[in-house]
């Protein structure tokens, strides 16, 4: 096989079967001239024995790496080192590619010197794969009720050093649709460890950005799969709401790193201080015995961002009530687990100006 123009790495761990399903997407592929990188991470048999199998099948095509430290940053860094290809395209070892995925967005990025990243839209699979939950999904930011707003302030710390239309590119896109380029991706320094499992696509995205101009395909490309009762209650277990609070105490750290030393990015860093203060705000009310803890970082934003209005909503909403939380902060019922690892010390801490890297 000659040298490949693209190298599909997905990154695996308990995706079982699943994990035929989304090579089998790629091997379907209209394009075919790539290689496919699986990275084994600590997998379960299942899993790492159907990996194999395909490695076997279709051993000039297909390469199997081990990634012992646990976590996607891990996996997908190591995927991208080992491959061969100029171009990096990224799938979940449980999402699909579309046939058409890799042609479109190859022909764009080869022919258009100044993108560096091009991602699509997506359709939200039901985890059986028989039922389409949602199509055309543009942004993977769920959790962010503002998302436009957010991209809004991210633009701003960029305003003083590109153009109107380079900017109006900049877009925060589910990894699975993403197509790059691997010296730019390598240039900007790989994924951040620190942010194993929490908003390292984000983050990595911010440095991207200034290395060129990204370009999103309004169709869908890709399937995203939902996670099963089984999957939800395996990641909630091995990643805790102490270790969101410290990924996201660490993203907007680095934020800062990158941007605070401009006294013009100030106000939207402390903004986007105030919209992630929101969010953790609305995900502790959610807990029954975490009204007390979300109330004190609703009132963090407001302290940090005065003039958002938006915050003094959501504040004074947090005195209506209790049984009208569920429908005025958007979850379907309270969280029934205790927030024993969260306390008055992480709360007081958590986004304090100015940001630090632990809590």
């Amino acid at each position: 096989m000659n040298r490949p123009e693209i190298s599909v790495v997905i990154p695996f761990y308990k995706e079982g079967a699943l994990i035929s399903e989304a090579i089998e997407s790629v091997l379907m592929q209209t394009y075919q001239n790539f290689e496919i990188i699986l990275v084994d991470n600590n997998s379960d048999s299942l899993t790492l024995n159907t990996a194999e199998n395909y490695v076997k099948r279709y051993p000039e095509r297909i390469k199997l790496f081990h990634e012992t430290k646990q976590g996607i940053t891990f996996s997908k860094n190591t995927g991208v080192i080992n491959s061969k290809a100029p171009y990096i395209a990224f799938l979940d070892g449980d999402d699909l590619m579309k046939p058409d995925r890799l042609h479109k967005q190859y022909e764009i990025l080869k022919n258009n010197d100044e993108i560096i990243l091009v991602a699509s839209n997506y359709d939200l699979l039901s985890y059986d794969s028989k039922s389409i939950i949602a199509k055309d999904i543009s942004s993977p930011a769920s959790e962010v009720q503002s998302f436009d707003r957010l991209i809004k302030i991210y633009l701003d710390l960029f305003v003083n050093t590109f153009s109107p239309a380079y900017l109006n590119t900049f877009g925060l896109f589910l990894p699975s649709t993403w197509l790059f380029r691997k010296d730019i991706f390598i240039a900007s320094g790989l994924f951040n460890t620190k942010l194993n499992n929490g908003w390292d696509d984000y983050e990595l995205l911010m440095r991207l950005f200034r290395f060129g101009e990204f370009f999103k395909i309004s169709e869908s490309l890709c399937f995203y799969r939902c996670e099963s009762d089984t999957t939800r209650k395996l990641k909630n277990k091995s990643y805790s709401k102490y270790k969101r609070f410290l990924s996201v105490q660490i993203y907007v750290a680095s934020l800062w790193d990158q941007f605070g030393f401009n006294s013009k990015n100030i106000k939207p860093l402390k903004k986007i201080c105030s919209i992630w203060l929101q969010v953790f705000g609305i995900a502790l009310i959610g807990y029954e015995n975490g009204l007390k803890y979300g109330r004190q970082l609703l009132f963090k934003s407001i302290l940090i961002d005065p003039y958002n209005f938006f915050a003094w909503k959501l504040y004074i909403k947090s005195f209506f009530p209790r049984f009208l939380h569920p429908k005025i902060f958007w979850f379907h019922e309270f969280n029934r687990e205790p927030l024993n690892e969260i306390n008055t010390n992480i709360v007081s801490s958590f986004l304090s100006l100015p940001i630090k890297y632990d809590l």
